[in-house]
């Protein structure tokens, strides 16, 4: 089997119903709105992934985990979280591409070598199970959040709980690139105050927040931008 294109009328489907199918091309219906546990784990050769419409949430265990030859990846706009490690040793993903309305990630990306830079959108609020694991060649990584996405795991005890590439000296110091108003509230949150904090004149449509921040913006900025 190497092409699928799911029918419509699909909403959901069964574990594992194409793991280790030998895929290279998949598309998926438009009504497809949550994918299942390891639904397509394995398929070393898959290249091509299409998402159609509806699809919302991953919420079970690696649904696409260890598609090793996947090198592009589009969210649809309806997607809003991303969990259960979804993504996790696709090694050749090089190009991802977030959605705004997504608001959290789960271990998505984790052992993803090949990712290098990543834009998370202005709606993400949380960052949970170390998404960026072993994402070794990840280097930058913008948010256009304004308030700083809250971040956990619990991998190791005695490792840097909060910071969202892992608990190792390697996963320190990275390029997060954040909007110049909030600068310094990255700088000291937990788990961000690990990296480089560049400013940019970059500011979103919205404002989105997971907890209470406090912070001081010029006055003239007001006069310009109203999220």
């Amino acid at each position: 089997l190497r092409e699928a294109v799911l029918p419509e009328g699909i909403t959901t489907m069964s574990d594992d119903c194409y793991n280790g199918a030998g895929l290279q091309k998949l598309v998926l219906s438009t009504t497809l709105k949550t994918i299942p546990r390891a639904a397509f784990q394995r398929n070393y050769e898959l290249t091509d992934l299409q998402f159609n419409g509806q699809t919302t949430i991953f919420n079970s265990s690696l649904p696409f985990g260890y598609c090793t030859h996947l090198k592009r990846l589009v969210m649809p706009a309806t997607m809003q979280s991303i969990g259960g490690n979804a993504f996790e040793g696709c090694e050749r993903l090089e190009d991802v591409q977030l959605n705004e309305g997504l608001y959290e990630l789960w271990g998505a990306f984790q052992g993803c070598k090949a990712l290098k830079k990543l834009t998370l959108p202005s709606t993400m609020q949380a960052l949970y199970g170390v998404p960026f694991w072993g994402c070794d060649s990840l280097k930058e990584l913008t948010c256009l959040c304004v308030a700083p996405p809250f971040t956990m795991y619990n991998l190791t005890s005695g490792s840097d709980r909060s910071n969202p590439f892992g608990g190792r000296d390697q996963d320190k110091g990275r390029t997060v690139i954040v909007p110049y108003v909030s600068a310094n509230v990255y700088k000291q949150t937990a788990g961000w105050d690990l990296h480089n904090i560049v400013a940019s004149q970059q500011l979103p449509k919205d404002v989105f927040m997971y907890m209470p921040y406090t912070m001081t913006w010029p006055q003239e900025l007001m006069t310009t931008w109203k999220p």
